[in-house]
């Protein structure tokens, strides 16, 4: 049983993702291992891959039928095809991705194509549902970037909320406040990116230009203080 636990998932790769593993070597050197954490696959299946680069980097001209047909059959495969190598380039600069970035930068290959005077239907708006069998078939999802975690002490939240109860019980609820400070990070970037599936996404240093606004409430909810920002 153990060994059945222990026996990893078989996974059947694009030709394009073995090309743009080929290309995360090449670009950037990294270790085998950690392009095979980059991409949710085995270090040796790495290692395969970059042994017969060759091969990966003309996949357009070598790909089987039979899988060449899994990225084609989409609509517009040369923007699919566009798409994700600048995915690639762009994860590799640790530039978070989300599907509005995918929609506007989809739509700017189709421009650059038609300008081109490359044949492609007259109307493509890169939907929702695109973008989704685009992130589908290269295996990809929108995750939520992990940084610096917290712990909280919800035996300390108890106790204080047992002691604050106690202090304003003796008071009418429209006479009592709260008063709160809040950090507005406007200058912050978002919190998700596209990534491989089962990927465990690493934040980045993050802007921390910000100005604090208070808050000030009454229990009713009845008096709200106009919010100081300083």
């Amino acid at each position: 049983m153990n060994s059945v636990l222990s026996r990893k998932k078989r996974i059947t790769l694009l030709n394009s993702t073995k090309k743009a593993i080929v290309l995360e070597k090449l670009k950037t050197n990294k270790s085998d291992d950690v392009i095979a954490a980059e991409f949710n696959v085995d270090r040796s299946t790495v290692t395969k891959i970059i042994k017969n680069k060759e091969t990966y980097l003309n996949y357009d001209e070598n790909e089987p039928a039979n899988k060449k047909s899994r990225i084609q059959n989409g609509s517009f495969h040369l923007i699919e095809k566009a798409l994700f190598k600048w995915y690639v380039s762009a994860k590799s600069a640790n530039i978070p991705l989300s599907y509005e970035i995918l929609h506007e930068k989809a739509l700017q290959f189709y421009a650059e194509f038609k300008s081109k005077n490359v044949p492609m239907k007259d109307k493509f708006e890169a939907s929702r549902g695109w973008i989704s069998n685009f992130l589908h078939r290269h295996n990809l999802s929108s995750k939520i970037m992990s940084g610096e975690s917290e712990s909280v002490d919800l035996n300390s939240i108890q106790d204080f909320k047992k002691k604050i109860t106690s202090l304003v019980e003796k008071y009418e609820p429209c006479d009592v406040y709260n008063c709160d400070k809040a950090g507005l990070f406007y200058g912050i970037g978002p919190n998700r990116t596209i990534a491989a599936k089962d990927e465990q996404c690493k934040g980045f240093k993050k802007d921390k230009s910000r100005v604090t606004v208070l808050f000030t409430v009454n229990a009713t909810g009845t008096a709200k203080i106009k919010p100081c920002i300083f």
